[in-house]
């Protein structure tokens, strides 16, 4: 097994990515809402509105999904989990330039925006995937 210290955009690059710093931690899901989309992580906090204003950011190196794989001489993936506050469709729409499709793909839609969530079913009802809702994600299964 290898891990890889990046994050995963559309290209390599180094993009801006926002979260709350480790101080604010209460509730626990604060730590989770990191993304490089910064509407939403404010989406996240309409609830909690004071911790806008606490909104770090720093400059992370990404890389693209067929980048990764091919990096990492992957020939399968099996289970792909993408949970990426408002970031899925710009890595899920990198799946169909792969020369093999997961099996199964779990992603959350909650924090994607309307056209992105519609793109994304779209997109994978295209590659022959079945989606079905499982609370705040959607498990798409290959046909």
């Amino acid at each position: 097994m290898k891990f890889e210290n990046v994050g995963i955009s559309d290209q390599a690059s180094d993009l801006t990515f926002y979260y709350l710093p480790s101080e604010y931690n209460d509730p626990t899901w604060l730590q989770q809402i990191g993304t490089f989309d910064r509407k939403a992580i404010e989406y996240n906090l309409e609830v909690l509105p004071d911790f806008i204003d606490k909104i770090a950011e720093k400059k992370i190196p990404t890389n693209s999904i067929t980048e990764l794989i091919e990096k990492n001489k992957i020939k399968k993936i099996d289970l792909l989990v993408v949970d990426v506050e408002g970031y899925e469709y710009v890595i899920l729409k990198q799946i169909s330039d792969l020369t093999f499709l997961p099996k199964f793909i779990l992603y959350e839609w909650g924090c994607l925006s309307e056209a992105d969530q519609n793109n994304t079913m779209q997109l994978l009802e295209k590659l022959h995937y079945q989606l079905f809702l499982a609370g705040g994600d959607f498990l798409a299964i290959k046909k």
